[in-house]
C-alpha cells in the first residue's frame, strides 16, 4: 500500500507512530525464495533549535522491534534535513515465526542525502535483523508499525513522514 498523507511528530519526547499497516496471514512466508515486502519511507527532520537534537526511528513488526535508527546529534539548521527508510522483510527457510530483514536510514540535507556512514549528525545507518530475530506467527494478521522519536520537547523541533510505498515483491 502507499500512504502519502502528512504525519508530523513536534514538541514532544514521545515515541509516536508515524505509519501503520495491517499485514495479512502469510504475507510474509517461511521461506526466503517465497518473496517479501519492500518499503521505503520517505519525510524530513527540522531541527531549528538552539543546539544539536537526536531522532530515533523504530520499526515493529508485532510487538517485536526489528530496528532501531539512531541519528545522535544532528545540528541545527535554518533548513530541513531530507529523511529516506528503506527496509525489506523475507520469511526465513527453516525458521518458522522468524523473519530476514534490512533497514537502511539516510539523514541529509534538503539538497544533498550523504552516502557515506560518519558518526555523528546525518548519518546513514543500517541494521540487519537476519533469521536471529523471533518474530510474530506469520499465519495470523500481524501489524507493521513504524515510529519516530525526538530528544527534546521543542515546537521548532519536528520530525515529518511525507510518504510511504509498501510493495509486495517476488510472488
Amino acid at each position: 500500500g502507499t500512504s502519502t498523507a502528512t504525519v508530523s511528530v513536534t514538541n514532544t519526547v514521545t515515541e509516536t507512530d508515524v505509519y501503520t499497516y495491517t499485514l495479512k496471514a502469510r504475507t510474509l512466508q517461511n521461506s526466503l525464495w517465497a518473496g517479501g515486502l519492500d518499503l521505503v519511507l520517505q519525510g524530513s527532520l527540522l531541527n531549528q533549535t538552539a543546539g544539536a537534537r537526536d531522532v530515533t526511528i523504530r520499526v515493529y513488526l508485532g510487538s517485536t522491534t526489528y530496528s532501531i535508527l539512531k541519528w545522535a546529534a544532528v545540528a541545527s539548521a535554518g533548513g530541513s534535513y531530507a529523511f529516506l527508510l528503506r527496509g525489506h522483510f523475507r520469511g526465513s527457510t527453516g525458521f518458522p515465526g522468524k523473519q530476514a530483514c534490512y533497514f537502511e536510514g539516510l539523514l541529509g540535507a534538503a539538497d544533498t542525502v550523504k552516502d557515506t556512514e560518519i558518526t555523528t549528525g546525518t548519518t546513514p545507518r543500517f541494521h540487519a535483523c537476519y533469521s536471529g530475530t523471533v518474530g510474530p506467527d506469520l499465519a495470523t494478521d500481524v501489524v507493521l508499525r513504524i515510529t519516530a522519536q525526538l530528544s527534546a520537547a521543542e515546537a521548532n523541533l519536528t520530525f515529518q513522514r511525507e510518504n510511504v510505498t509498501l510493495t509486495r515483491i517476488g510472488y
